[in-house]
C-alpha cells in the first residue's frame, strides 16, 4: 500500500468514526441493551451495565460475564468496522467490582479501546434507607493509527497513538418493585486522545433514566420497559448532535428462557432475541443478538451485536 494510499485511508477511517460512533461514544453496548434501542441507564443487574451504568452491578448475585462481538455496516467496500466488549462483575464483600474493556477497529487502520475498572455499593446495605446504589469507574482511553507504508517519511511527525485517563460514576435508586431511575455521568473530565497533532477529545456526557417492570402481560413474563435521556458535551456537529434518546422494552418467554426486545432512539430502530440456560446447578449461559437500522438516509451504521453470557445466580 502506497504512503498516499494509507493516510487517505486513514482519514476516512476516523472522519467515518462521526458515523458510525467509535467505542468511546457507546459501541460498547452489549445485545440486550441495544436490542432495547440503548434504554439501559436504570441497571439490568448484568456485567453489561458497566457499559452503561455500572451502579446497576450491584444487583448481580454471584458472578456475571459476557463478551460481545458487532460489525457497524457504513455502506461502503472494503474493510469493516468491528467492536469488540468484554465485561465481568461480582460481590466482594461490601463492595461490587467490575472491569470492562471495548475495543474498536476501523478497518484495520484505526483503533480505540477503552479499559475501565468499577468499585460500586449498595448504600442500603451500610446505612439502611432507600435502595440506593452508587459507583465510580476509573476508564483509561487509548487511540492509535496503524500505518503499514513503504515511505514512512510521508508520516513523519505524526502522533500516531495517544492515551488519557478519566472517570465515570453512576446511581441507581430502586423506588419500589415495579420503579427503577437512574443517572450516569460519563467521561468526568475530558480525555484528551489527539491524534496526527489535531486536538481531539472524549467529551463528557450525561444521562438519565427510568425502568418500569409491569411483571407478567399475557403470554409475556418479567416485562420491562425503559426509557433514558443524554446529553454529550462536544464540540462538533449540530446542537441537536448532543441530545440522545432511547425508548424500548424487554420481555421473556417459555419460563424466562427466551428474551424478545425491541426500542427506537436518535440512532435508529432496534430489535433482538436471545435464548438463556441454566447449565448445572448455579451456573446459566446465553446468547444474544441485535440489530439496529437507522432512519432513512441519516448516514448511521446498521450495527450487528452478538453477546455471550455466563452468570452464576
Amino acid at each position: 500500500m502506497s504512503a498516499a494510499r494509507a493516510v487517505l485511508t486513514v482519514v476516512f477511517a476516523v472522519r467515518c468514526l462521526g458515523t458510525v460512533y467509535g467505542a468511546f461514544l457507546d459501541v460498547g453496548w452489549s445485545a440486550r441493551a441495544a436490542g432495547a434501542g440503548g434504554a439501559f441507564v436504570a441497571g439490568l443487574g448484568c456485567a453489561a451495565d458497566l457499559h452503561g451504568n455500572p451502579a446497576g452491578i450491584v444487583d448481580v448475585p454471584r458472578v456475571s460475564g459476557e463478551f460481545s462481538a458487532g460489525r457497524l455496516d457504513v455502506g461502503v467496500p472494503g474493510p469493516g468496522f468491528d467492536v469488540a466488549a468484554a465485561a465481568v462483575a461480582f460481590p466482594a464483600g461490601p463492595l461490587s467490582l467490575g472491569v470492562a474493556c471495548t475495543i474498536f477497529d476501523a478497518a484495520g487502520m484505526y483503533r480505540e479501546w477503552r479499559w475501565a475498572g468499577t468499585f460500586a455499593a449498595s448504600l442500603r446495605e451500610w446505612y439502611g434507607g432507600p435502595d440506593v446504589a452508587v459507583a465510580v469507574s476509573a476508564a483509561f482511553l487509548g487511540t492509535a493509527l496503524i500505518l503499514e507504508t513503504r515511505e514512512q517519511e510521508a508520516v513523519s511527525g505524526m502522533d500516531t497513538a495517544a492515551a488519557a485517563g478519566t472517570l465515570d460514576a453512576g446511581v441507581r435508586w430502586r423506588l419500589n418493585e415495579r420503579l427503577t431511575l437512574g443517572c450516569a455521568l460519563r467521561n468526568a473530565s475530558a480525555a484528551d486522545v489527539s491524534l496526527a497533532g489535531g486536538v481531539d477529545t472524549v467529551p463528557p456526557e450525561a444521562r438519565i433514566g427510568a425502568a418500569v417492570r409491569p411483571g407478567d402481560v399475557w403470554v409475556f413474563e418479567e416485562m420491562r420497559i425503559a426509557c433514558d435521556a443524554g446529553y454529550r458535551d462536544q464540540d462538533w456537529g449540530d446542537a441537536a448532535d448532543r441530545w440522545r434518546w432511547a425508548l424500548g422494552a424487554e420481555a421473556f418467554l417459555h419460563y424466562g428462557t427466551v428474551a424478545l426486545r425491541a426500542g427506537v432512539s436518535d440512532r435508529g430502530v432496534s430489535a433482538g432475541t436471545g435464548v438463556s440456560r441454566r447449565i448445572s446447578g448455579a451456573l446459566c449461559a446465553g446468547c444474544d443478538y441485535a440489530v439496529q437500522l437507522p432512519y432513512g438516509a441519516s448516514g448511521s451504521p446498521v450495527t450487528h451485536r452478538l453477546s455471550l453470557t455466563v452468570e452464576l445466580r
